[in-house]
């Protein structure tokens, strides 16, 4: 008998259930929709996961963690503040590119953060994490001399990441994906062109 890994099982299930909230929205995808998606049975999905809420839990979860490692990958490293904060909006930009469905996710991410308490911390702490990330970026930007001594790094990092999290929300109004990369890289621009050293 061959033995399964739990745990790359409970992660093709929460990938399952990602793209399954992704098309129906969270509060209307049933276990038998996620089980569709992966390829089982959903008995076999309770064997992983007590509960609906318990799969959902686990799937916001990873959504968080990806998030974060997002950030982390392109926030560290030895590129100059101004090449780290283009790269993580490119990035961006490429993510929505490849995935329709992270955008559609991202509403029904906030969609669960005004339904249900339970996802509020989880996106709270991922909030927190990337925008002290882009913070740091910041600060070492102000002493390597490519911001303005007096910019407040705080404030900056903050609205990067509400500019970035705000980005989805056009995805799915602008039909072409080179629009949506022009509307992104020159908001980018001209908010960092306030702080930025020519």
């Amino acid at each position: 008998m061959r033995k399964v890994d739990k745990t790359k099982k409970r992660a093709s299930i929460t990938d399952a259930a990602f793209i399954a909230f992704a098309r129906r929205g969270v509060d209307r995808a049933t276990l038998m929709d996620v089980a569709k998606e992966a390829g089982i049975s959903a008995g076999l999905i309770c064997w992983y996961f007590e509960s609906k809420d318990q799969l959902e839990d686990a799937t916001f979860k990873v959504l968080v963690e990806r998030r974060i490692k997002f950030f982390e990958k392109y926030t560290e490293g030895t590129l100059s503040a101004r090449e780290k904060i283009a790269g993580l909006f490119r990035a961006t930009i490429n993510d929505f590119k490849k995935s329709d469905s992270m955008a559609y996710m991202r509403f029904e991410l906030a969609a669960g953060l005004i339904r249900h308490a339970r996802f509020r911390e989880m996106f709270l702490e991922q909030d927190r994490r990337c925008v002290a990330m882009v913070v740091q970026v910041v600060q070492d930007g102000i002493k390597a001399g490519d911001f303005a001594a007096n910019t407040d790094a705080r404030k900056v990092g903050r609205t990067l990441v509400a500019l970035l999290d705000g980005f989805w929300t056009q995805w799915t109004d602008i039909g072409s994906p080179a629009e949506f990369e022009a509307l992104v890289m020159d908001s980018m621009q001209r908010y960092l062109g306030m702080y930025l050293k020519a």
